[in-house]
């Protein structure tokens, strides 16, 4: 976004803030009309807004879900035997450690009463792999804290 783009953005909002500060008393209509008057394409700088505003959404949603991938990665190289841990476990014994790990933490209860039965097997696992580096995370937090 170039210099004078973000001059026009800083002009609209600045006609759309004062629009909403003298509208206490009038309809979305009436600041609307009102704006418009000023020249402001309201219809037009809505969508921009809208879609600006889209923009920063999913920027903040991606960056918290690379913040969240670097912990991942950070926790399964100081922990790698979490990992391959369930390989060969039974569907019953998953089951078992995942409501082990639900009373030893404490995660939100939400994740207690998750659906498994509809889950397969190896999505039970990958599961179970999350809860065990985010419980081991957990601990060392505690710890720290502790500390």
């Amino acid at each position: 976004m170039g210099t004078n783009e973000k001059e026009k953005y800083m002009l609209i909002l600045d006609a759309l803030t004062d629009a909403l500060g003298r509208s206490e008393d009038q309809s979305v209509e009436e600041i609307k009309d009102e704006l418009r008057e000023e020249g402001v394409d309201v219809d037009s700088a809505l969508n921009r807004l809208k879609k600006i505003q889209q923009s920063i959404s999913m920027e903040a949603k991606r960056s918290a879900l690379d913040f969240a991938m670097e912990k991942r990665l950070e926790f399964e190289k100081k922990r790698p035997d979490i990992l391959d841990k369930f390989i060969g476990w039974t569907r019953e014994q998953l089951l078992e450690r995942f409501n082990e790990l639900i009373q030893l933490s404490d995660f939100d209860v939400g994740m207690a009463h998750r659906d498994l039965e509809s889950k397969e097997t190896e999505d039970i696992r990958s599961i179970l792999e999350d809860l065990e580096l985010a419980y081991y995370r957990q601990k060392l937090e505690k710890d720290r804290d502790d500390e």
